[in-house]
């Protein structure tokens, strides 16, 4: 009986052991540490656990800091937008602030520019309504990756066209050409100026408030006397405008 009991004994102990090494979990080599942090050097970002921070591995390139035998950072940028909508559709006001997490030296590539900066910040102005991809290189790690952003419309209408009321051409350097607001984003257009009897005295294709401008003056460039003169403008996407100007010295 005694040799029996012991017999059950083992077989069960035996059971109990085969249980057990069933029972265990094999994982993958892994770091586990409690103290840890973060390092800018000014020109390479990372985060560490446990151990030295600063020891250059690469003797190819003295920029490039790591940590040893410690966590690594993933290798790439980390790139988010802040974006101004153009105030209606064809304007071309829309801004899209770029914010990149990297080395801190890039080259860009936007609209067919290359640019080389050495900013964690990028602003990209003068932009229609739609959509935008910005090339990004970090120079440090060579790490490089396409980017998309969409500058939407304030306005679903149309912009609109603002025509001031006075011009003052005397050579000062203020209201010295007739400024129309919005007319550049309608460049086939056509202005008409007239006397107050209805003779024609100045008329242009294009007026853009740059080159084609009117500067008070008739089409032979002789002065006009101080007063009330009407214009017409004509854009195709938009009604026609009518209105007055006064020259004044």
């Amino acid at each position: 009986m005694k040799l029996l009991f012991l017999i059950i004994t083992l077989t069960i102990t035996c059971l109990l052991i085969q249980e057990s090494l069933i029972a265990q979990v094999q994982i993958s080599r892994s770091v586990f540490g409690s103290f840890g942090g973060e390092v800018n050097n000014g020109q390479l970002y990372m985060m560490h656990n446990i151990g030295e921070t600063f020891i250059n591995t690469s003797e190819v390139n003295p920029n490039l800091i790591l940590t040893q035998g410690f966590e690594q950072p993933n290798e790439g940028l980390t790139v988010s937008f802040l974006l101004r909508a153009a105030t209606c559709n064809s304007a071309t006001d829309g801004l899209a602030k770029v914010i990149i997490r990297g080395s801190g030296t890039y080259t860009y590539e936007f609209n067919g520019s290359v640019v080389s900066v050495s900013s964690d910040t990028l602003f990209l102005g003068n932009l229609l309504p739609g959509d935008y991809e910005v090339y990004i290189t970090d120079q440090i790690t060579e790490f490089q990756a396409l980017y998309s952003f969409t500058i939407l419309s304030a306005s679903s209408e149309p912009c609109g066209v603002f025509a001031y009321t006075g011009i003052s051409p005397n050579g000062d350097g203020f209201d010295d050409i007739w400024f129309i607001d919005g007319i550049e984003n309608y460049l086939d257009n056509q202005v008409h100026i007239y006397d107050r009897w209805g003779n024609l005295i100045w008329e242009i294709k294009g007026y853009d408030n740059n080159n084609n401008v009117w500067n008070g003056k008739r089409f032979n460039q002789t002065e006009l006397p101080t007063g009330t003169y009407f214009f017409v403008i004509e854009i195709k996407e938009l009604k026609t405008m009518k209105g007055w100007v006064q020259i004044t010295k």
